[in-house]
């Protein structure tokens, strides 16, 4: 007792320059005692005593004894980290102990996103050694911006372009549709297509892909607006924080690199899951790769005449193609997608009853383009239309303002005006004002709306302080849809009040008052209902579920909301244009499907927060689950293309139910052909997986996909086989594979880069040279195994007596053929080498 009271009176009376300078002789210990430990402790009464002593540390011996005190941790309430010095001063040249420590502390403490925060800000200086701690701070607090905002300070700052960490950490960050001016999401898209190289080229463009599938329909369908100009112009983004602009202008960028690497047709099948709405990127890929190969350009315009209106981007593919191209491989191709014009009365007699066909429309825009042999009687009938909707011109497709910057510019009220007052007094002027003249008035309330979602989304705190004072005063849907938008994008730092947000949405719920158009002129203009309000109602709610908001006492309201939302059908499926088939393409669209998607998040953010869910929330849940897993038709194929590809969660969450209702998403129980349906929505839309049980009980279904070539369907095949999951043996996906005989070369480059991730297991190594092997046994091609020689996981020895045997077997030829001489030409693998060479 004597001992601890001396030493609380000497923590308390010693002299300051006595404590520092103790505090200076053990910090000089290389290899300190537990005596000399216990000395320290003494002395570590407050934060500076600790930066003091980390500052001057000399021996990571210490760390054990102060991590077993606690030292290494936070400072409790103070909320500092002083240990951050320590662990800096020893990075660089003890790099694997201080990860190893570095793991150790988050792994303790990591779970409170402050102190998660804090750790992370303390290792963006410490050098490459924070990435793996940054990035699972990220995963595990995905909804905390300042902790993203430190993890691409990090991979900025530490992680080579060519870095799989910069895949790593943008696979998980571009989830989010951050629009904070902090998140400097730029410069990890730049960093993405910087370090493009020729094992990474194909795999960071579907990256990017990836993410415009998941990114916000509205800022992906600006580029589909706007005709004019290239693609490759139009997504400079002032803010350069907006996802979207963002994305598409790094996907440009890196599809310029990874020409350099790729073929035409390698970085087409590389853009498979681009949304349909950015179709101008792959004219834009075609037109500046044309060669003397013509087929896939000419297809992709006949498509598009097809399907869809044209744009800059088309405009020089086509110029291209008839530059290079012999008019017979495109003329027939071109006429057959044009079809047979309508005849000069036809035209007429639309024109009295003013319901021209939309498909004249996209077609008097092509004529505009393509050459003069190829519009035949075309030419009557857009001359007729031209002198009611005035002429189209190559003047259309040459315009190269970027749409991002035009958004709201135009506004017949400007941005400025509306900034200058009051929201109440700005929202006076939004609904009094009413278009002048001629013209398209609807396109002008339309600007109004964007500007005025501009405004809301810069002064977002003014906005929201009574959001249902401010509806009432919009008034119109047009603008009740982008108020509820902006307020939905908003930074979840802000604190947003709930229970006035979910007034207004109990009363956009209820159609308050009959829409008046825009225009003046019955059923012409933009939002002539509700629909657009309540789906901007919806995407509000999965907002705030996303950012784990509680709805208290409201949450019956919100779920009944939702419930209703998810059952009111109304708003049919997207009827399918140019041979699309992914009902996903549609549900997107859709209030309903969207609020099956909300309800999901909604369950994800309870989970979160509370380990588990509320019996009242899983027997709703379910019960709408349910309700759209019996749907059929289109209907059905929307409602089970938002739910299949969440199975694996919903296994998570709700086990006993997802495991009991496995055969009605997607055996016998599921109505008509939906079951295989809903299989290739989780092979599309779903993550990569190692769950054996699904793959297991539906290997049928997954070898049907294969065969039918559904994205990532390969991918999950082998996979299988590396997990060593039941029915996807070597033996098994080999007799399978040889029955097609080209998905046994690209399953060789599937595998190959299924392996070079970091540090794979050996067993999956073993698998995938016993795999090699047992294709060699075969007589189908086998170019893609080239693409081993980038692993680095084979031995050298058995990676040239396979690829010696492959380029034997293959006429001598594989994909990445640079790839397999240029380690040869070292002369390093004997006999195996020279042969090669």
């Amino acid at each position: 007792m004597a001992a601890e009271c001396f030493a609380v009176l000497r923590q308390l009376f010693m002299p300051p320059q006595v404590r520092h300078a103790e505090i200076e002789r053990l910090a000089r210990i290389v290899e300190p005692s537990p005596e000399d430990h216990q000395q320290l402790a003494d002395l570590l009464t407050t934060p500076n005593n600790q930066r003091a002593f980390f500052e001057r540390v000399e021996g990571l011996a210490w760390f054990p004894l102060l991590y077993e005190s606690g030292h290494l941790y936070p400072s409790g309430a103070d909320r500092l980290w002083p240990a951050a010095a320590a662990f800096k001063g020893f990075a660089s040249d003890n790099p694997d102990e201080i990860i190893q420590w570095f793991g150790k502390v988050y792994a303790d403490c990591g779970e409170d996103p402050m102190v998660a925060w804090l750790l992370v800000r303390g290792g963006v200086s410490m050098g490459e050694v924070c990435l793996e701690v940054a990035f699972q701070a990220v995963k595990d607090h995905p909804e905390d911006r300042k902790v993203s905002w430190l993890a691409v300070r990090a991979v900025e700052k530490w992680a080579a372009p060519e870095s799989r960490w910069v895949e790593t950490f943008a696979d998980e960050l571009l989830n989010m549709g951050n629009q904070s001016p902090g998140m400097n999401l730029g410069s990890l898209v730049e960093s993405l297509a910087e370090g493009i190289d020729a094992t990474n080229a194909a795999r960071r463009i579907e990256l990017l892909c990836n993410k415009l599938r998941t990114a916000d329909q509205s800022g992906v369908n600006v580029f589909d607006w706007h005709l004019g100009g290239s693609i490759a112009d139009l997504a400079r983004d002032p803010y350069g924080s907006r996802r979207v602009p963002v994305l598409v202008a790094g996907l440009i960028d890196a599809l310029r690199i990874a020409s350099g690497f790729l073929s035409a047709s390698e970085v087409i099948d590389a853009l498979c899951r681009l949304p349909s709405e950015l179709h101008r990127v792959r004219s834009w890929v075609l037109a500046e790769s044309l060669d003397d190969r013509c087929d896939l350009p000419v297809a992709e315009v006949q498509k598009g005449i097809e399907s869809r209106f044209p744009t800059g981007d088309d405009m020089t593919l086509i110029d291209r193609i008839v530059e290079k191209c012999e008019p017979s491989s495109y003329t027939d191709l071109w006429r057959q997608a044009l079809g047979v014009a309508p005849g000069v009365g036809e035209v007429g007699r639309a024109l009295a009853a003013g319901d021209v066909p939309e498909e004249w429309h996209r077609k008097r825009y092509w004529v505009a383009l393509l050459p003069r042999e190829i519009i035949l009687d075309w030419s009557a009938a857009c001359d007729i239309l031209d002198s009611r909707y005035g002429q189209i011109t190559r003047d259309v497709f040459e315009q190269s303002e970027s749409p991002v910057e035009d958004v709201g510019e135009d506004s017949p009220i400007s941005i400025e005006d509306l900034r200058s007052v009051d929201p109440e007094t700005a929202s006076d002027m939004i609904r009094n004002w009413r278009p002048v003249g001629e013209g398209w008035p609807y396109i002008e309330a339309r600007k109004l709306a964007m500007a005025l979602e501009k405004v809301v989304t810069r002064d977002i705190g003014e906005w929201t302080s009574d959001p249902l004072r401010i509806v009432t005063k919009l008034h119109h849907p047009t603008y009740i849809n982008h108020y509820l938008q902006a307020i939905a994008k908003a930074d979840s730092d802000h604190d947003l009040p709930i229970n006035r947000l979910v007034d207004v949405i109990q009363l956009v719920s209820t159609c308050p008052w009959e829409t008046v158009p825009l225009s003046g002129k019955e059923g012409v203009g933009y939002d002539r209902d509700w629909s657009g309000a309540e789906r901007a109602a919806v995407d509000l709610l999965r907002a705030l579920a996303d950012s784990d908001v509680d709805f208290g006492d409201r949450s019956e309201e919100v779920w009944d909301f939702l419930a209703e939302a998810v059952e009111n059908r109304s708003d049919k499926p997207r009827s399918k244009q140019g041979g699309e088939r992914d009902p996903r393409h549609s549900a997107i669209n859709r209030t309903s499907t969207r609020a099956l998607e909300t309800v999901i998040q909604l369950l994800a953010s309870e989970f979160r927060l509370s380990k588990t869910l509320s019996s009242e929330s899983s027997e709703r849940a379910v019960g709408l689950f349910e309700g759209s897993l019996r749907l059929t038709g289109d209907e059905g194929a929307d409602h089970r293309s938002i739910l299949a590809p969440a199975i694996e969660y919903l296994l998570h969450v709700l086990p006993e139910w997802a495991e009991a209702r496995s055969d009605l998403f997607f055996g016998s129980e599921a109505p008509g052909d939906l079951g295989q349906l809903s299989f290739d929505q989780y092979i599309n839309w779903g993550r990569p997986t190692t769950r054996s049980r699904l793959l297991e009980t539906y290997w049928q279904m997954l070898r049907d996909a294969v065969r039918r070539g559904v994205p990532r369907a390969l991918d999950f095949m082998l996979i299988a086989m590396l997990s060593k999951t039941r029915g996807y043996s070597v033996t098994d996906n080999t007799n399978f594979l040889i029955q097609h005989p080209g998905l046994v070369s690209k399953s060789g480059r599937i595998l190959a880069r299924l392996v070079r991730e970091d540090d794979p297991p050996p067993e999956h190594i073993e698998i995938a040279e016993q795999f090699w092997r047992a294709a060699l046994e075969t007589s189908a091609p086998l170019d893609g195994f080239g693409w081993f020689s980038e692993t680095k996981t084979l031995e050298d020895e058995t990676w040239a007596e396979l690829t010696l045997q492959t380029l034997r077997n293959n006429a001598d030829h594989v994909d990445w053929g640079n790839g397999v001489i240029e380690p040869g030409s070292t002369g390093g693998w004997g006999v195996c080498g020279g042969e090669m060479l």
